[in-house]
């Protein structure tokens, strides 16, 4: 590889860690969104936020690369805190009921990263043909402030726009024409409740 970054971020199987933390933080706040509201829901959500922010604000930029030397903070060191935020901001039941709620969590709630929500996994995709491209006609990302904010305004766009007009209609389609069939002791109890009692 090329960098440390390459080998920790873009290797598929390191970022197994951290998809097997979303799927057990996602779990944990299905299982205990019965349970009584925890009150420390809300700060704890917007805690692990400010920790991040803050981290990312004190951490020394040297003008390298990815930030050479703080890999493991960037690449995989945060999404404990961001598990957290996600577990936090799930059992924060605390702006459901009128009572001040977690800001983060309502940020998070506005339409607009919904959206980018629903097209997290195009934007993963499309993330390295789109920067290849614009490699491709000279816009280099890492050698302006301006081509790094178009090529994430483009990256957005096209992400949002292929999951809501591509995607989305494309499965409902899928899911329209293939449902599931129905199990053989189902259709014969169907019909035999039908048949006129003797």
């Amino acid at each position: 590889f090329g960098s440390v970054h390459d080998a920790m971020y873009l290797w598929p199987p390191a970022q197994l860690c951290d998809f097997l933390l979303g799927v057990v933080s996602a779990e944990l706040a299905a299982t205990h969104a019965a349970r009584p509201r925890w009150r420390l829901a809300a700060p704890a959500a917007d805690a692990s936020c400010l920790v991040i922010a803050a981290l990312v604000l004190v951490a020394p930029n040297p003008g390298s690369r990815y930030r050479t030397g703080f890999e493991e903070l960037f690449d995989h060191g945060l999404a404990p805190l961001f598990a957290v935020f996600l577990y936090c901001a799930a059992r924060d039941a605390t702006a459901l009921e009128g009572e001040p709620g977690s800001i983060f969590a309502a940020l998070c709630r506005h339409d607009a990263p919904r959206s980018l929500g629903r097209a997290s996994f195009e934007i993963y995709l499309f993330q390295w043909p789109l920067h290849a491209a614009f490699s491709a006609v000279g816009l280099d990302t890492k050698a302006g402030g301006e081509n790094f904010a178009a090529y994430v305004l483009a990256l957005c766009v096209a992400a949002v726009c292929y999951e809501a007009y591509v995607e989305r209609p494309y499965v409902a389609w899928l899911r329209d024409k293939f449902r599931p069939l129905e199990p053989l002791g189902a259709e014969r109890s169907a019909s035999s409740s039908s048949l006129p009692a003797l």
